[in-house]
């Protein structure tokens, strides 16, 4: 594994190399010093922490390996699974990064730079390395080797290194369904409205087609965080968002809201919340058992006796079924007697039908 990692760090400064290569003689300015310095920066504490804990994350799998369901043989076929499932576990661990603030504040340290170059690659926050391995050890429990596990892993790290980079286009449809790539990767780290929370998967884009949280890449990216933190302080990059967090979690509340600060979606604060839901309005469809309320339907029923009595009265006129007042009372609509009173035809539109095509109003869900 030593091997790999070597065979990893030489990769990374080839492609840092070529990428700036490119460039600067295409004048595209991928690199800004203090940024990639960042990167650089991040990426050794992470890369240092990584290895600190190796040992400890060993452990955490073998000991969820003591309760193996299965068997599991290290063989080709069981080599493939592995990379399949380890992909699944990083869409799920990936995508609660990004749904969840506590893990966010961890993991917006890999989104928060506005360019997108290879070394942004390695841009990310230790922290997160405390708690990461835990989405893994049910991989042990299934019954795959610990150390197949790290192993996997490591590997999956390597291949996202070039999604990192604006120097290559759309490959072959075909590798672009099935294979997270460049187009995809820089789709997810886009702050357009429409980019936000897409392309999880690390390997395999199938994921993000079958849990609908796949977006293709359209308009042109812009690179960042929703609020950006115009700074290059090495401390601030690493806990800006742990530092909002802290002073949202002691405002005044009861416990509830101090949980969904910590662990409620990114953004999510009471007045929002309480906007939102004073806002949303259901439409229900008009019925008069469960839609009207019983003063309406009375009416309605008084409104149905009413036209029987008056078609006794006139039988000219165009009688409308009780049922079409019940709905056009629910609906808040009148219906409408077309023909005249002298008996004569009217304009061929029956009050029925007017109260059909009428627009029904939403009825407010309280």
């Amino acid at each position: 594994m030593d091997q790999l990692k070597l065979f990893g760090v030489i990769t990374f400064f080839v492609f840092v190399a070529a990428e700036l290569v490119i460039s600067v003689r295409k004048q595209w300015k991928l690199y800004h010093t203090p940024d990639t310095l960042n990167n650089l920066l991040t990426g050794t504490l992470t890369a240092i922490t990584r290895g600190f804990i190796k040992a400890g994350v060993l452990a955490a799998f073998s000991w969820g390996h003591q309760y193996a369901l299965l068997d599991i043989p290290v063989t080709w076929w069981s080599v493939i699974i592995l990379l399949f499932a380890n992909d699944f576990m990083f869409y799920w661990y990936h995508r609660v990064g990004h749904e969840s603030r506590f893990f966010w504040a961890s993991h917006v340290v890999h989104h928060n730079s506005e360019r997108m170059n290879i070394s942004t690659s390695m841009r990310g926050n230790f922290v997160h390395f405390f708690y990461r391995f835990l989405f893994w050890i049910p991989l042990a429990m299934l019954g795959f080797e610990p150390w197949l596990i790290l192993l996997i892993d490591q590997i999956s790290f390597f291949y996202q290194l070039w999604l990192h980079t604006e120097t290559i286009g759309k490959l072959h449809p075909a590798f672009e369904y099935v294979m997270n790539t460049p187009s995809h990767h820089r789709v997810h780290h886009g702050s357009n409205p429409q980019y936000i929370d897409k392309n999880y998967a690390a390997v395999f884009i199938i994921w993000d087609r079958m849990f609908s949280t796949f977006a293709p890449e359209q308009e042109k990216v812009k690179y960042g965080i929703t609020k950006n933190i115009n700074t290059y302080n090495p401390f601030m990059v690493l806990f800006h968002e742990f530092v909002a967090l802290a002073k949202d979690v002691r405002k005044p509340g009861p416990w509830r809201q101090r949980w969904q600060y910590m662990f409620g979606k990114p953004g999510w604060a009471p007045e929002t919340a309480a906007t939102e839901l004073a806002t949303t309005n259901v439409t229900v469809p008009a019925t008069a058992s469960t839609s009207a309320p019983a003063i309406e339907v009375e009416a309605a029923a008084k409104a149905a006796q009413q036209r029987d009595d008056a078609k006794t009265a006139a039988p000219a006129t165009t009688a409308v079924a009780p049922s079409t007042l019940v709905t056009a009372a629910a609906n808040g609509t009148a219906a409408v007697n077309t023909a005249p009173a002298n008996g004569q035809p009217g304009n061929g539109v029956t009050a029925e039908q007017k109260a059909n095509t009428r627009q029904k109003e939403p009825v407010p869900v309280g």
